[in-house]
């Protein structure tokens, strides 16, 4: 089963670009997918970490950025790192009613595609809108071949 997957649109130095976020109604749905995103085209490739990936932390997503770029034979693809900020109080010590009253949901960071700066998110879209508009998504997993929507 695949976790729920939305394209935010980001702004960087260097223009506009995709990201894939994940959702779930469990953190079992999103638990090992991680997103990498092309330089060169309105691209994001999806892959279903290795388990020796996912364990390995910020160390497994490089070594799975290298096995994605081998196989799919490509120089292209970034890692775009996101960070959350608590923007609401913590809810520590609040009944559930009066925490649903003040709750904000978290902001997100995104590192721009060279990493040393902050992309800013300027529009989000469904998988399905992004693919109908032309993007194209490539699905990676170990234990599968690779599925791509479409060759440009």
């Amino acid at each position: 089963m695949h976790p729920e997957t939305a394209i935010v649109w980001l702004r960087d130095e260097s223009g506009l670009f995709p990201r894939a976020i994940f959702s779930g109604d469990t953190d079992a749905l999103t638990m090992g997918w991680c997103s990498f995103t092309a330089k060169s085209r309105d691209e994001v490739v999806l892959a279903l970490l290795t388990g020796f990936e996912y364990s390995a932390g910020e160390a497994g997503i490089e070594t799975a950025l290298n096995r994605l770029s081998r196989e799919l034979n490509r120089n292209d693809l970034v890692y775009i790192r996101v960070r959350y900020e608590r923007v609401g109080p913590s809810g520590k010590g609040m009944s559930f009613l009066e925490f649903k009253k003040k709750y904000r949901p978290y902001k997100a960071h995104y590192s721009s595609r060279s990493g040393a700066s902050e992309a800013v998110q300027v529009g989000e879209q469904s998988l399905r809108e992004f693919v109908s508009r032309g993007g194209i998504v490539t699905v990676s997993s170990p234990n599968t071949s690779l599925e791509r929507t479409r060759d440009r």
